[in-house]
């Protein structure tokens, strides 16, 4: 498939997937899926041939970030006997990679959107009613609170210096992460709804999702630099994931329902097309390293596609 300047081809699917991400420094994959015992298991790829380099059973695991170049953040359903003492606590776990051993447990009280630090060391998690908190992910201890009436997208700059959320009610803030705790350092109006974020690769630039535009923003001034109005489909759909281009030049969007996968030109600013339509809810968009494989991921499979100049 074509689309704008850009040509796209399935490489792989990888199924049953239930959540995937890339790991270690992007260069190999992780798939969560349910075993053939009924339980749950992780798999672990090298990108190369997609050669199998690890498995292990785990909990029943809902979703997988990357966590550092040595490990892995998993949200863990509860068990039968923790759902029928608090329905609303989900656990974290953060895992190494080479042998899949727990690390650190952190419970959240009904967790939203979560994101790690490019290092590994901390653990933002938003919550849609509540407040954003910060995590050590070394000693499972909280290390801030961040009072809200509800957090939506959070996210850290390539750096680990920065640290962005949006809030429901629209507002952009942007802080200090090496500081957990500070109030933000500033903040800016966003667009109220949909509050998924991401920051860009190489530069303190963040994208922020709303009904009828993704705004870019410059999170060092707080200023909007760029507005990208979406279509009907990201509008009625609900944009749910975002990723950028290692280059920084592409935005890649998948809405809530639907699966429709949007490619955005940065350099120009504009909506270039639809990549996909799967017709099912995604629970990822991502890039390899190197930025020629793209990551789409849903609660059925796990699909790589080449992403080259047409």
């Amino acid at each position: 498939m074509k689309i704008g300047g850009y040509k796209v081809e399935l490489v792989k699917r990888l199924e049953p997937s239930l959540g995937a991400t890339f790991v270690r420094r992007g260069d190999a994959l992780l798939v969560a899926r349910e075993a053939e015992d009924g339980g749950y298991e992780l798999e672990l790829f090298e990108l190369d041939g997609l050669k199998s380099i690890g498995r292990a059973p785990v909990e029943g695991v809902t979703a997988v970030a990357r966590a550092g170049e040595q490990a892995v953040l998993l949200t863990v359903r509860p068990g039968r006997q923790e759902r029928s003492a608090n329905r609303r606590e989900r656990k974290l776990e953060v895992r190494d990679l080479k042998d899949f051993r727990v690390l650190t447990t952190i419970v959240e009280d009904k967790p939203g959107y979560i994101a790690a630090s490019p290092d590994g060391s901390r653990i933002a998690v938003a919550h849609d009613f509540g407040a954003l908190n910060i995590w050590d992910a070394g000693t499972g201890k909280l290390l801030s609170e961040y009072a809200s009436k509800g957090v939506g997208g959070v996210a850290y700059s390539h750096d680990g210096a920065l640290l962005a959320a949006k809030e429901f009610r629209g507002e952009l803030k942007i802080f200090d992460a090496t500081k957990p705790g500070e109030k933000p350092l500033r903040s800016v109006a966003a667009g109220s709804g949909e509050a998924l974020i991401a920051f860009h690769p190489r530069e303190h630039i963040v994208a922020a999702a709303g009904k009828n535009a993704i705004k870019i923003v410059d999170a060092n001034t707080a200023k909007a630099t760029a507005s990208l109005k979406t279509t009907k489909k990201e509008s009625q759909g609900a944009i749910g994931h975002m990723a950028f281009s290692p280059d920084g030049k592409l935005l890649v969007t998948a809405t809530l329902s639907d699966g429709v996968v949007g490619f955005w030109d940065l350099e120009e600013a504009e909506f270039i097309g639809h990549a996909l339509e799967l017709k099912e809810p995604l629970s990822g968009v991502e890039f390899d390293a190197p930025g020629k494989l793209l990551l789409v991921s849903s609660f059925e499979a796990a699909e790589l596609y080449s992403i080259t100049k047409a």
